[in-house]
């Protein structure tokens, strides 16, 4: 629309929701602007940087973040992520080492690397050209036991060997060929450089590209264009955030009257140990939780922050509760859809529960999200900065339902079969919550990742049969109050 003359914004679109409306109150577009190579950093530093590199910018608050946090617990795995998954699907290795290659030149991001220190702040290098990281193995010949045997070492190696951020990719691929039409995708890579939407939609371009360059597809050099939004542009919208005196003062008024609180029931002894727990979500209840939200004028995510809200007010003991939301920021001028990298922040949201409905709940929910878009570009440090407080919460909720991804199986480029259990997206968070909308039944899912170092086995155990119960509850009756009595009174 912005590209048609509407300056609509993504908080536009959570409010009106309908075409006829955000025509009607669009306002003449004013589009974001873009940042020039280099011109994020000062003279000095770009004397320092090395040959070969395209654009320097510094680390995002978010990066920054996540730096800070895995180090401080060498050894945790936090934001070193590997995922392995078994598919079917063609597999021809000279096309599939181009598809690679393609879609990291298409992508600065992948051939970024970091330098902490030697400059004035930490900075992200783009580099003009990178080593291809991926690494195809055919175990063709080998047993059922010996090929999982090989996989399991693979992945256990992938977890235990975290990627140098100082080179560039950091990022490793291996694909393990297990019969002619099936094989075993491990990607690991620092959370640093991909988002999850910046992931599936990599992985999704990767695979296509393999098919067109196997079928011999005469567009393919005009099938994916040169993108022209930047990380940097990202970067300079976030200190332009940070910077608002408007920002600071809903921010401030925002959390004026929050006490944070915690899930962690453990002293911790500094060993963190991520974990995780499956709460199961019957088929009919994630297809009737859509029918409600389809028809109160409420989303699945706001239906599952609302549950994961109320589950932390009786965990908590407080009338509002507060929890971290991940928020996108990537820009939204044109292109912003298909730049590649980390554009999430994690933001303070919260909500009075107490004597509501779990459908008004839910609308409660979503509402704040509204309020916050406008600032949701404003770095997490910054705003507990504002507050005076180290630290708001210690627990997460994300919402995931990636449809480059899935849109990729139903077109039948790829079916998937499964996913390594050892596949592992570690935060440093004690609780993370995050809902998701995956393959093969596309039906809502939950997994809690949580820190045993922090919360106990038996309080996980608790909050999880919580979760569920609530979901539920809000299926089996939104409009009823979900204060009357426990979350657990049913367990």
């Amino acid at each position: 629309m912005k590209s048609a003359g509407l300056g609509v914004e993504l908080q536009d679109v959570f409010r009106d929701r309908t075409i006829a409306k955000l025509v009607a109150g669009g306002r003449e577009s004013r589009p974001e602007r873009a940042v020039e190579p280099f011109e994020l950093i000062g003279s000095a530093d770009r004397a320092r940087l090395p040959d070969g590199i395209e654009d320097a910018y510094p680390v995002s608050g978010t990066q920054a973040s996540m730096l800070y946090h895995a180090m401080m617990a060498e050894g945790a795995g936090f934001y070193h992520n590997t995922v392995s998954m078994r598919l079917r699907g063609p597999l021809e290795e000279k096309a599939f080492r181009q598809a690679v290659s393609d879609t990291i030149a298409r992508h600065p991001t992948f051939r970024t690397s970091f330098a902490l220190n030697g400059y004035s702040e930490p900075l992200q290098l783009v580099h003009k050209a990178i080593e291809l990281p991926v690494r195809i193995v055919d175990l063709r010949g080998h047993t059922d036991c010996a090929q999982r045997a090989e996989i399991d070492a693979l992945v256990a190696d992938e977890r235990s060997n975290e990627l140098d951020i100082g080179k560039a990719p950091v990022i490793r691929v291996t694909v393990q060929r297990l019969t002619d039409d099936e094989f075993q995708v491990t990607i690991s890579e620092n959370h640093i450089i991909l988002d999850g939407w910046s992931w599936s939609s990599s992985f999704a371009e990767i695979f296509e590209r393999q098919q067109a360059l196997i079928s011999g597809d005469a567009g393919y050099a005009d099938r994916w264009p040169q993108v022209g939004v930047k990380v940097a542009d990202f970067v300079g919208l976030e200190r332009d955030a940070a910077n608002d005196p408007a920002a600071e003062r809903f921010w401030k008024s925002e959390l004026a009257d929050i006490t944070p609180r915690h899930v962690a029931d453990l002293r911790p002894a500094g060993k963190p140990v991520v974990l995780r727990r499956h709460v199961p979500i019957d088929a009919a209840t994630s297809r009737r939780l859509r029918e409600i939200a389809a028809s109160h004028g409420v989303t699945l995510k706001s239906i599952a922050a609302a549950v994961h809200l109320r589950v932390l007010a009786e965990v908590e003991d407080t009338g509002h509760p507060l929890t971290g939301m991940l928020f996108h920021g990537r820009p939204e001028s044109a292109g912003g859809d298909q730049v590649r990298g980390l554009f999430w922040n994690v933001l303070p949201i919260g909500v009075d529960v107490a004597g509501r409905r779990w459908i008004d709940l839910a609308a409660s929910v979503l509402d704040a999200e509204r309020r916050l878009l406008p600032h949701r570009r404003v770095p997490l440090s910054r705003i507990q900065r504002w507050h005076g407080r180290a630290e708001l919460f210690d627990v997460g909720f994300n919402y995931v339902s990636f449809h480059r991804y899935n849109q990729m199986y139903r077109d039948g480029v790829l079916e998937f079969l499964d996913y390594h259990p050892e596949s592992r997206e570690n935060s440093h968070y004690a609780l993370m919550a995050t809902y998701s909308i995956d393959p093969p039944d596309y039906e809502l899912g939950l997994l809690l990742a949580y820190d045993a170092d922090r919360v106990s086995g038996e309080r996980i155990a608790k909050i999880a049969e919580m979760y569920a119960a609530g979901m539920r509850r809000f299926a089996a009756s939104p409009e009823s109050d979900h204060d009357l009595c426990s979350v657990a009174s049913d367990l």
